[in-house]
């Protein structure tokens, strides 16, 4: 934060003689150096006080309503202050800005959760790209089985009719043998009886 002064700050107070109690620095303090008084003693004291605790009395003469005064119009570096907003107490200050930082870490936490479930969303998106590419890999996996199964089966198949094929054509010679060698022994007995004597 960059310079300030006391004047301008909703924590200003003013602290009671002899006493711990304090009010927030009105109006006739701060524009017109205003103290209440008791008779003709003042009631509070002239140096003024910080809601927040930071000391700022110390650097006031005692008893000198300018030199308090005085101390409170000073520019000075505070990462306390809080622009004084008229009617409201330094209690009521600390309250709106605590209910300013719990609204701040509300904000901050509910950015943080949606930035949670965005990355929770893209990560649930990677797993179920991941799923779907073992998936498509296992269904293509298994159409080659089934293609080289409807291959094999097609080999089998024209494996099994050849072996018939073949075994027809065996029984085929076979008989072809047969009936020829039946042929051949008829003609032979024929020439043995037909054979002059």
């Amino acid at each position: 934060m960059g310079k300030c002064k006391c004047l301008n700050c909703g924590y200003l107070q003013l602290q009671k003689r002899n006493s711990i109690d304090r009010v927030s620095a009105d109006d006739g303090y701060r524009r017109d150096k205003l103290i209440p008084t008791e008779g003709t003693y003042y009631s509070y004291n002239t140096a003024p006080v910080c809601f927040k605790g930071v000391d700022i009395g110390s650097e006031a003469k005692p008893n000198s309503v300018t030199s308090g005064h005085n101390v409170a119009s000073k520019d000075r570096d505070c990462d306390d202050f809080v622009q004084k907003f008229p009617g409201r107490t330094a209690e009521q200050h600390d309250e709106m800005e605590l209910l300013k930082e719990v609204q701040r870490l509300n904000r901050v936490a509910a950015e943080e959760a949606k930035q949670v479930a965005e990355r929770q969303h893209q990560e649930n998106i990677k797993v179920i790209e991941a799923a779907n590419a073992i998936a498509n890999e296992a269904l293509v996996a298994s159409r080659k089985s089934s293609d080289a199964s409807e291959k094999s089966n097609k080999i089998a198949t024209d494996a099994l009719a050849e072996s018939k094929r073949m075994s027809t054509l065996h029984v085929l010679w076979i008989m072809f043998s047969v009936v020829s060698l039946i042929v051949s022994v008829a003609a032979l007995a024929m020439n043995a009886f037909s054979a002059p004597k």
